[in-house]
């Protein structure tokens, strides 16, 4: 978390039509309130905690119109692809070589890559998430493990399923283990290939902008340009979710938080909170880290009306909310580049910092 200046925040409902995912830091823990670390576990299933995220992926219904928006928005170019996994197994169940078919952008951008998934045809879990839950984040990716083929039976014993999991042709698999429930999001690694053989991706196109996007994402902040460095999963409980990370990955060095307080011009979809419902925003957090990005965990209070982390809970569950890149000196100008494009904010307000040493300001787009 970013303890002091201004930032900027975004949201899971992204590049759709006028809606993009967007950035920033986060209001959500900013020092405020007392924070304790994770209680020490017995040893963990496995061991993920040295690991990067290397990708998000997220469903949606046309991934070549919003890999251009996202261009619009973030820069950045495209490659387009058709994929067709055989060995396919989803929740668990082998489902052979059938006749799944999906659409695929993936491109860069503040040091992760972004995979779109759209579902076209036959029977696979992105389908599935894209009927229950519309377009959105999906997975935290992990790239390509050496480990892979231990990882997976040593969780399924433990009792974390297997959400989907496909072989590409070259012998690499990719698996999208179950653990919404458990971890408040899933994720997806893949083996190495081990055959030379043609795959079952077949590129069918770039995409590469000829204007200038609507946030610069080379220009530095301090320097190296701006980096998604926070991913927001909401979830039911976030202590639950703690310890889970901790016994079946083995990340530890969580620390809690409550709030936050003091906030004020709070605004939900461009609509002023009233000072009676602002006790309704308040979440509570665990924050601990995965390789170099944050992972922030909000649960919710359950208080109406509530805030749109609730909003996101009461509409999806468990799930990742948001990716975020940190302290922006030029927040105000980035905000009104974006509503100026047509993004909406969807939670905005400021946060008075304990002992008056200044304000936190954050926005979230839809």
């Amino acid at each position: 978390m970013d303890n002091q200046g201004k930032t900027a925040n975004v949201t899971r409902r992204v590049f759709l039509n006028h809606s993009v995912l967007a950035t920033a830091g986060t209001i959500a823990a900013s020092g405020i309130g007392a924070a304790s670390p994770q209680a020490p576990v017995a040893q963990s299933v496995v061991n993920l905690s040295t690991e990067k995220v290397i990708q998000f992926s997220l469903v949606v219904k046309d991934a070549e119109k919003v890999a251009k928006r996202f261009s619009e928005v973030f820069g950045g170019s495209w490659r387009f692809y058709d994929m067709r996994p055989n060995q396919i197994v989803l929740h668990d169940k082998a489902m052979g070589d059938g006749s799944c078919y999906l659409k695929a952008a993936i491109g860069n951008a503040g040091g992760r890559s972004f995979k779109l998934i759209q579902p076209v045809s036959g029977q696979s879990s992105y389908a599935e998430f894209l009927q229950k839950n519309g377009e959105g984040f999906y997975t935290i990716g992990l790239g390509t493990l050496a480990t892979h083929d231990q990882i997976v039976p040593a969780l399924k014993k433990a009792g974390i399923g297997v959400e989907m999991q496909g072989d590409w042709g070259n012998g690499s698999k990719f698996t999208i283990l179950e653990t919404v429930e458990d971890l408040g999001c899933r994720i997806e690694f893949s083996s190495p290939a081990n055959k030379v053989s043609e795959t079952n991706l077949r590129q069918t196109g770039v995409f590469a902008p000829t204007g200038t996007s609507i946030i610069d994402m080379d220009r530095p902040t301090f320097s190296g340009g701006r980096r998604f460095n926070q991913v927001g999963i909401v979830l039911k409980d976030e202590k639950k979710a703690t310890k889970r990370f901790a016994e079946l990955l083995g990340i530890r060095e969580w620390r809690y938080s409550s709030g936050p307080p003091g906030l004020t011009d709070a605004f939900l979809n461009g609509k002023p909170v009233p000072e009676s419902a602002m006790h309704s925003l308040d979440v509570d957090f665990g924050n601990g880290w995965l390789g170099d990005i944050q992972i922030e965990l909000i649960k919710p209070l359950g208080i109406k009306p509530g805030g749109c982390h609730q909003w996101f809970l009461d509409k999806h569950g468990n799930g990742i909310q948001h990716v975020s890149f940190g302290l922006q000196e030029d927040y105000d100008t980035l905000v009104d580049a974006m509503k100026k494009a047509g993004i909406s904010s969807e939670f905005s307000a400021s946060l008075v910092r304990a002992g008056g040493t200044g304000d936190v300001s954050a926005t979230y787009f839809a």
